[in-house]
């Protein structure tokens, strides 16, 4: 839901932007046939560009450096949903997007009525629809509609020269998408005041046309204030006598604007990219701020590196362990309230201990032990040459780096690992965990295997797998993912995820990086 807010947000600001545009620069020019071309791209990007990654356009994706290891599991009870301001905002959208789509269908619906009230007819070489009841002339998509015998020679002449180039220029898409703007924009005022001025754009294109033709200015502007009181008219159709009737004469005796004039519509063009880039990047952004400003909020939380991008590396592993028989594993099993929160600490490969630092301070473990989960705000894992550089030798079997805070919970030891079972941690919050969790499980072998668990970043639901830039078919593909060959794994979720991927991305990304495809980039920037 507050991602179709985000969403209408955008595009209604730049629909605004489009009109504004035109009637700063654009409204008082001859080239309505460009105008006419700035109102179709003007709409349709409008819709589009909140899934367009124009940022990426200007600039190379950055790779964050550093050898860290972060797990951020988040577990929550289902809830029962309170009614937001956010749905009751939707709820009166949809409500009066309703109403007016009820109005288009009354209005098509009158349109049938009048072809049921007609035959096919022809006045000299034009081909069009006789109706039998009062109505002022107008076409949709090829038929012309006119009450042949309301009218004279001299009136038809000039009412089919009219609207056949209606007929040929296919005027009708662009009343049926102002129309479709509007129902689906109905609360934004100057979606309004721009299908007005689409309608009168049309018509002073098709005038421009009938008197470049060879039509008699006078004889045609006359023959336009004689219909103007004639029987009923359809809003979705291109009328004859269209109600700005003034207006229409005043620019056909226009003077023709400069060719240099066309420069505003160079001008206008960067004007919509950037604003579009600009608007698409703050609402990622922000978005990603509330996501971080949440997790923050948890009772446990893991500090992450500033990054130039709009995602947030969750993880990234460095090196591989062996893991035998004799290690043992610590379970930190933290609640409060709803939200339970797991981690799953191990010591280094071959049994040998790692080195806790807890607020700058080296520990034993057993002061770790004693530790209540409640008390940590963070928990870093070093590992390699990221432990060693800032520890010396003391850091060679790894470093885990403890934050502190107040708080109080339980400590629950499972005892070694060859005792560990499989599924026993899975089974305990099973259904209730979201995110990645990468496991060095123990076996009776030295060396034992690893295991990469990756779960859906919204309760129930798969989210989507990008492995080396190519989106796979499920998180099934990940069986057979040795987690040693993993470079890196960026975790996108909600305006993040479907401001860069789509509506495919609701349930999250998860995007993992190849140490292969690691050194083929690096390879290519060399």
């Amino acid at each position: 839901m507050e991602n179709l807010l985000y969403y209408s947000i955008q595009t209604n600001l730049l629909l605004i932007i489009v009109y504004v545009s035109y009637i700063g620069l654009l409204k008082n020019l001859t080239f309505y046939a460009l105008n006419r071309v700035y109102f179709l791209t003007g709409i349709i990007f409008s819709f589009i560009y909140p899934f367009l990654d124009i940022k990426s356009w200007f600039s190379k994706p950055i790779i964050a450096i550093g050898e860290y290891l972060t797990i951020l599991p988040q577990m929550t009870d289902p809830a029962v949903k309170e009614l937001s301001l956010n749905d009751i905002i939707i709820a009166v959208l949809v409500a009066g997007a309703s109403i007016l789509l009820i109005r288009f269908l009354v209005q098509l619906a009158s349109l049938l009525r009048i072809h049921m009230y007609s035959r096919p007819a022809q006045w000299r070489t034009f081909i069009f629809r006789n109706v039998w009841i009062p109505i002022v002339p107008f076409s949709f998509l090829n038929k012309i509609y006119v009450n042949k015998s309301l009218h004279e020679d001299l009136e038809l002449a000039d009412i089919f020269h009219h609207e056949e180039i209606h007929v040929k220029g296919k005027h009708s898409f662009d009343i049926l998408l102002s129309e479709l703007t509007l129902i689906f924009c109905w609360y934004n005022p100057f979606v309004w005041l721009m299908r007005k001025a689409i309608r009168q754009n049309l018509e002073f294109l098709t005038d421009q046309q009938v008197l470049n033709n060879g039509a008699d200015r006078k004889t045609y502007q006359y023959s336009l204030l004689h219909v103007t009181k004639q029987g009923a008219a359809i809003g979705i159709g291109n009328q004859f006598n269209f109600k700005t009737l003034k207006r229409r004469i005043m620019m056909m005796n226009k003077k023709r604007s400069s060719k240099l004039q066309l420069s505003k519509y160079a001008f206008l063009l960067p004007v919509f990219i950037f604003t579009g880039a600009a608007l698409t990047v703050n609402q990622a952004e922000a978005r990603i701020e509330k996501i971080v400003s949440v997790t923050k909020a948890t009772a446990l939380d893991v500090s992450l590196p500033a990054l130039k991008q709009d995602t947030v590396k969750v993880i990234k592993v460095v090196g591989e362990a062996n893991v035998d028989k004799t290690v043992r594993e610590k379970v930190i099993i933290n609640k409060k309230d709803t939200t339970i929160n797991k981690i799953i600490i191990r010591s280094a490969s071959s049994g040998k201990q790692p080195m806790y630092m807890v607020n700058g301070k080296e520990i034993t473990k057993e002061d770790v032990d004693n530790i209540r989960p409640d008390d940590i705000t963070s928990i870093n894992v070093l590992k390699d040459a990221s432990a060693t550089s800032l520890y010396g030798t003391k850091g060679e079997n790894g470093v885990i780096m403890i934050t502190l805070k107040n708080g109080n919970s339980g400590v629950v030891n499972t005892g070694d690992a060859s005792t560990f079972k499989k599924d026993s941690v899975d089974k305990f919050v099973r259904g209730k965990v979201t995110g990645v969790t990468i496991l060095k499980r123990g076996d009776n072998q030295a060396g034992g295997a690893s295991q990469l668990h990756i779960r859906g970043l919204k309760e129930g639901k798969d989210p989507m797998v990008i492995i080396d830039n190519k989106i796979q078919e499920g998180s099934k593909s990940l069986k057979d993912l040795d987690p040693n060959s993993i470079e890196s794994i960026e975790i996108l979720k909600d305006a993040a995820a479907t401001v860069l991927h789509g509506s495919k991305a609701e349930n999250g990304v998860i995007k993992i990086t190849t140490k292969k495809k690691q050194i083929e980039e690096e390879t290519e920037k060399k």
